[in-house]
């Protein structure tokens, strides 16, 4: 199946270990308190999802449109963000250590109180605005 979607899904208190979705359309869906354990997102929609506190530790996400999506407070630890969009997204607090973001696009993200410690930012777009990143 190329193309997968969830309209109007709820992940409640899910725990997706090991998944794998390609071209999935995930905008109509709830994840609340869901944990992502070493999940591949292969060229999926996230865009304007609230992701809030989500635990997406170890998880890939090539390709993958998060524009506006809220991933503030999120656990992406050690994520692979390989060519995503995470543009006018909202990462306030998000805990990015180590993470790839290999040519991701932050354009207009909001980056506040992000850890990105270890983090490798090769070739991605950090155009914030002009309002840089604020600790």
């Amino acid at each position: 199946m190329p193309e997968c979607t969830f309209d109007g899904a709820t992940f409640l208190g899910a725990r997706l270990k090991q998944t794998v979705m390609h071209e999935a359309d995930l905008r109509q869906v709830v994840f609340e308190r869901v944990r992502l354990d070493n999940a591949i997102f292969n060229r999926c929609t996230f865009s304007g999802m609230v992701l809030r506190g989500l635990d997406m530790t170890l998880s890939q996400f090539p390709d993958c449109d998060f524009s506006g999506a809220n991933l503030s407070e999120a656990v992406l630890t050690q994520c692979g963000f390989k060519s995503a969009n995470l543009g006018a997204a909202l990462l306030r607090g998000a805990k990015l250590t180590m993470a790839m973001l290999y040519q991701a696009d932050f354009t207009r993200a909001d980056l506040e109180g992000a850890d990105l410690g270890r983090a490798v930012l090769l070739e991605a777009k950090l155009d914030l605005g002009g309002e840089g990143f604020r600790s």
